[in-house]
């Protein structure tokens, strides 16, 4: 719970910086910069339908990904969480919460787009930082994905309902 609060944080942070970039002297600077460059030499970018579509989705999945964080924060809270029952409460934190991490990652990756693991973006052979931070959720998104096939997951369903492995006896009819 504490550490879901430290990323939220973390998060809200993010969300801040990523509002006070355009409002930074340096990239308006070369914004500007760039518009006299080309007005000078009369010419200009192509519109790239998909770096449009890349960009869109990634603000996308960031904007719905951290209104179910906050959700999940605020869920989280004591005066809130004792107002739900058990089944409200596991939903939101388990269901959303997956829900949560897929957008968040998936965020990410479309960050990266068309340069995710190309050689050309591989500075000093070593991957991004928007990469390397992918292992951790990826890592749990495999796993869940590995818990939720029909053969694990029903065993586990037993097991939380209270089903124990019944001991087969030895030879000399004693259980182990």
């Amino acid at each position: 719970k504490q550490l879901g609060l430290v990323a939220l944080g973390f998060a809200f942070l993010h969300v801040l910086y990523t509002l006070v970039i355009p409002i930074r002297y340096y990239v308006r600077w070369t914004l500007k910069n760039r518009t006299i460059t080309q007005a000078l030499a009369k010419t200009d970018d192509p519109f790239s339908t998909t770096t449009a579509w890349l960009n869109d989705s990634y603000i996308a999945l960031g904007i719905l990904g951290f209104f179910l964080f906050v959700l999940l924060g605020i869920t989280s809270l004591p005066s809130v969480s004792n107002m739900v029952n058990w089944r409200e409460f596991r939903f939101v934190q388990s269901k959303l919460g997956y829900l949560t991490l897929i957008l968040c990652t998936a965020h990410t990756m479309v960050y990266g787009g068309k340069k995710f693991l190309s050689p050309s973006s591989l500075r000093w052979y070593l991957p991004s930082a928007y990469v390397i931070a992918l292992i951790i959720p990826c890592t749990v998104l495999v796993i869940k994905f590995i818990l939720i096939l029909p053969c694990i997951d029903k065993t586990l369903t037993r097991i939380r309902q209270g089903w124990e492995r019944t001991s087969k006896p030895t030879s000399n009819g004693q259980y182990l």
